[in-house]
């Protein structure tokens, strides 16, 4: 059980947020829609880097990188300390928007194994070149019951 916990809690920080808390964010604004990755956009299309207060190992920082692109795709992806990434869907509606990414994990059997899967879920808010907001990070371990792990991000526009 010790060995399970301490992956676990390594997965956790790791995933930890990614968000993203999270806020999202990777993989760059679309060519057809340059001003969405401009200062000042009132869009999320772009790429955010992004910190988490306490998602990082030990409670230290996290900072990932996140991006939203047209057709609401999402990607994130940790960096300091380094991580998976993280895919999925996101949606705006105002100022405010949403986020759903998944990533997984290999499992200790080999090949073909099933491992660890996580689910980041992500609630945000956009002012200018900033975002924030909060997030829900859930590690589904095969097995076990699910466990959460909840936080606040805090990220700015990353210019082409």
């Amino acid at each position: 059980m010790g060995e399970n916990t301490i992956d676990r809690r390594r997965l956790l920080h790791r995933a930890g947020a990614a968000a993203g808390g999270a806020a999202v964010v990777g993989v760059g604004a679309l060519a057809a829609q340059p001003a969405a990755a401009s200062s000042g956009s009132k869009r999320l299309e772009g790429s955010w880097l992004v910190e988490v207060p306490a998602g990082g190992p030990e409670g230290g920082p996290l900072v990932t990188v996140g991006s939203f692109a047209g057709g609401g795709v999402a990607i994130t992806h940790d960096i300091s300390p380094a991580g998976p990434p993280f895919t999925g869907s996101w949606a705006q509606n105002g100022n405010r928007w949403r986020a759903t990414l998944w990533s997984g994990f290999p499992g200790e059997g080999g090949p073909g194994s099933v491992g660890p899967t996580a689910r980041l879920r992500l609630r945000g808010e956009l002012k200018g070149d900033r975002i924030r907001g909060t997030f829900t990070f859930t590690l589904f371990v095969p097995g076990q019951d699910p466990s959460d792990q909840t936080g606040t991000f805090s990220g700015r526009r990353i210019e082409a």
